[in-house]
């Protein structure tokens, strides 16, 4: 699990707000920036600039909060979904950071929890657990084009099929699979996926956008957002 990653499962864990023992996590682009936000501190990154200032009292402000610190002010609001434009992911806060001494470098970023997709639809998985048994590798994985498409691999052959989604349900087409043969419980995996892809398939985001359970067809996958 690469840094990102670690970094967006400990963001999966927020509900937008910095709760007791936890960070709260921002970002930006153009240029890139980051910011963590503790009970104790805020730590705030930009190229080889770092900033790092104690966390002062959250002051409520029209849809959101703020935080004043001496070097500068981040103001944290609700403004539906955000996105960095930089990615698929979609997040629940809009989260600014101004500078007094310099107001040409104020940023725009995202922050808080991820949001669901609003449909499946150019997103791809990994493939994480099967019927409880944790499972990783390139071999793993599910991907929904524009098309109305699916494609992956469960442990071994690459799969492809049409699926259709309505609300909280995935309705797979006819799934179509290579024919080559692997071992140890490779092949377990694929069989119980497919069996999986054969009817609808019930669709949960069981903590946000970063993770989507599957379930039908008495098998349960478990996937997290590539």
């Amino acid at each position: 699990m690469n840094l990102l990653r670690a970094a967006l499962v400990s963001t999966a864990l927020l509900t937008g707000h910095a709760a007791v023992g936890q960070a709260y996590r921002a970002h930006g682009t153009e240029p890139f920036w980051d910011l963590t936000i503790t009970p104790s501190r805020i730590v705030f990154h930009r190229d080889e600039e770092r900033d790092v200032a104690p966390t002062p009292a959250r002051r409520p402000i029209p849809g959101g909060y703020r935080y004043l610190t001496p070097r500068f002010r981040i103001d944290v609001t609700r403004e539906g979904r955000c996105n960095d434009g930089m990615g698929e992911r979609e997040y629940s806060d809009r989260v600014r950071v101004y500078f007094d001494s310099s107001p040409e470098t104020n940023l725009d970023g995202c922050g808080g929890a991820v949001l669901r997709p609003l449909r499946l639809a150019s997103t791809g998985w990994d493939i994480v657990a099967i019927d409880g048994a944790r499972v990783s590798g390139e071999a793993y994985r599910l991907d929904f084009d524009e098309a109305g498409r699916l494609s992956g691999q469960a442990g071994c052959n690459r799969f492809s099929g049409p699926y259709r989604e309505t609300g909280n349900l995935l309705r797979p087409g006819p799934i179509v699979a290579t024919r080559m043969a692997c071992p140890g419980m490779r092949m377990t995996h694929e069989a119980k996926m497919l069996h999986l892809l054969g009817g609808p398939v019930t669709l949960r985001y069981p903590a946000d956008g970063n993770f989507l359970v599957l379930t039908g067809s008495g098998v349960t996958v478990r996937l997290a957002r590539q």
